[in-house]
């Protein structure tokens, strides 16, 4: 059964070690500087619904199609609200999967994600 399950893993998984790992390097070198700075404990983590991220992915694919890509990408951008100064990420469409790929300005980004508050750290 685990090689059936093993063969349906997307292949960039990575294991909850490796998260883990990462989570306290970003928290080591980079959560201090951004509380020092704020004044507060910055959030960590954003909190979207798996049916809210595949009709959003269904919406960049559908939307996509229609203007002729037939391989878009989406990339997690970091961003900051205004009136609360506390940290976001939105979604924003790519006319291919690659790093450089440019933005696709005619399809709406993604965010109003759920934001940990007080800030959960991977793991909690």
């Amino acid at each position: 059964m685990k090689s059936l399950l093993s063969k349906l893993k997307p292949k960039n998984c990575i294991s909850n070690a490796k998260a883990m790992e990462m989570r306290e390097h970003w928290v080591a070198t980079r959560a201090k500087a951004i509380e020092s700075e704020l004044g507060f404990t910055d959030t960590r983590d954003v909190v979207w619904s798996v049916k809210d991220l595949e009709e959003y992915l269904a919406y960049v694919k559908r939307e996509s199609v229609a203007q002729g890509i037939e391989n878009p990408g989406v990339r997690v951008n970091f961003a900051a609200y205004k009136d609360t100064n506390r940290a976001s990420l939105f979604f924003s469409p790519t006319v291919n999967p690659s790093e450089n790929s440019g933005s696709n300005y005619e399809i709406e980004c993604f965010n109003l994600g759920g934001a940990g508050w007080p800030p959960n750290d991977f793991g909690d």
